[in-house]
Order: structure tokens, then sequence, then C-alpha cells
């Protein structure tokens, strides 16, 4: 079985000078430093070599995905073909096999530490994150930002990853369209970073002020006021209740959406300490 696997394995890489003996040793060195099957390992290398990585690439992301498995409760499929699909979307795939590597852990770090410590699962962070990487990119979103957007969005709805998702990466698209842009300066929204209206706000900062607006009508009581009305026309019918519970948990430096923050940015080498 070992022999069937690494000749699947080598076939797919087809580098003339690999030393397929060696290849294999490797990977049974990995199974055994991380308490794994070999059927585990190779069965993830392979994932990987069709991919299209390279040797290194292989056996570098197949440690990391090892590290994924053991701590963050993912299978194989989505520690391999999801996380690659995240990576791309955020131009993370750049044929440096150290960097990539480095690039992989820290994602499955922000997940790790996140979904252990909020009501939500690496697996939905990891779900919604492929449905919005390129919605959030496109908009100057970082990754700790994502992750808090969406952690936030699951906390204020109790909805799972693929609805988050689906719903912030249509929220995200449809947020700059000439309707909802008239409707967020109404509200007194700086959409635009100078007055030439060139340039728009980041959509953290829009989505920050929005929040800002929906918390003082509820201060002041105007929960049924026609402003409150307009801010939640800037989400979709569709989208509204996830919109507007986003909203509710951005605000303030005490906010969910903080919280997060804060745990995800501060989440370099957790993994590796838990799976210690």
């Amino acid at each position: 079985d070992v022999e069937y696997k690494m000749i699947e394995i080598d076939r797919v890489l087809n580098e003339s000078s690999l030393d397929i003996d060696k290849y294999r040793d490797q990977l049974i060195q990995l199974a055994y430093d991380y308490g794994n099957s070999f059927e585990n390992v190779s069965d993830v290398a392979a994932r990987l070599a069709e991919a299209g990585f390279s040797s290194n690439e292989v056996l570098k992301l197949t440690e990391k995905t090892l590290l994924a498995l053991n701590t963050a409760e993912l299978d194989a499929t989505q520690a391999t073909e999801d996380m690659i699909a995240v990576m791309s979307q955020w131009g993370l795939m750049t044929g440096d096999a150290e960097q990539e590597a480095e690039d992989y852990a820290a994602i499955i770090d922000k997940i790790n530490n996140v979904a252990d410590r909020f009501p939500t699962t690496s697996a939905d962070l990891l779900e919604a994150l492929k449905k919005t990487s390129i919605a959030f990119k496109l908009n100057n979103v970082e990754m700790d930002e994502a992750i808090a957007l969406i952690t936030t969005a699951e906390i204020a709805t109790q909805r799972g990853g693929k609805v988050i998702g689906t719903a912030m990466n249509s929220i995200t698209q449809q947020m700059f369209t000439a309707k909802r842009i008239a409707t967020m300066e109404g509200l007194g929204i700086e959409v635009y970073t100078d007055a030439t209206k060139t340039n728009f706000n980041s959509l953290i900062n829009i989505l920050t002020q929005l929040s800002e607006k929906m918390q003082q009508l509820k201060n002041d009581g105007r929960e049924n006021s026609v402003e409150m009305k307009n801010l939640n026309e800037v989400f979709t019918v569709l989208r509204r209740n996830i919109g507007s519970g986003l909203l509710s948990g951005i605000a303030g430096e005490d906010s969910n959406y903080a919280k997060i923050l804060e745990v995800s940015m501060n989440s370099l080498g957790y993994s590796i300490k838990e799976n210690e």
C-alpha cells in the first residue's frame, strides 16, 4: 500500500530528479511527528500534488495541513482544497514554498484561535472565507478584518458559514451601487474620502459609520424612524437581517468585532502550541 501510494504521488509530481524513497521516508516522518497515519499523510500529499505543487511545496504544505487536521478540526478536503482556494484568492500562492507554508500556518492560526474563543467553527470560517475573499480583497479588507466581520455576523445571526459567506459576498459587492451610495450619503455617511468623490472610503470605515449611526438612532429611541428604515435599506431584503446583525456588533471599542479582530491579529504560533 505504501509503495502503491508513492508511485501515485511520483507519477503526479513527475519530477525526474526526485528521490522517491527519500521522499517516502520524509512523509513517514511527518506521520510520526504529528501522530497521524501514513494513509492520511500520503492522501494529503497526493491532493496537493494534484493541485499542481512541486515536491518541495507539497512536503512543506503537508506539514502545515497536518497541523490543521490536529488542531483546527478540519478534514483533509477542507485543509487542502478549501485552504488553497482561500490562499489563491488572497494572492498568497507565490511559488515560494517557504512563504506559502508560513502564510498557510498564519491563516490556520487565525481561524483556529478565533474558532476556539468565539461561537463559530473553523469549518464555518473557512467556508465563509472561500465565498468572500475576492470581494473583501477588492475592497481593501485585510484577512483579520474579514475573519472578524464574518464571525461578528455569525454571532449576531446564529447562521452558518455557508449562509454568512453568501450574504457577506453579496453585501460587499452591492455596497457601492449608485442607489446605496445615495442612501448612505442621505444618512450622513462619508462614502468618499475626498470632495471630488473619486476615492471611496474603505469598506470597514463605511460599515463602522453605519454601525455608529444605527447605535445613535437606537440610543435616541428612534428604532422605527425613517432614518432607521433607510439605513436598513442599504442591504437588500434577502440580506437585511444579516446586514443589520453585522452592524449591531461593529461599533465601539468593546464590540464583538473589536474583540475578534484583536484575537485574530494576535494568533501567530497558536496552533503549534496547541498541537504540542
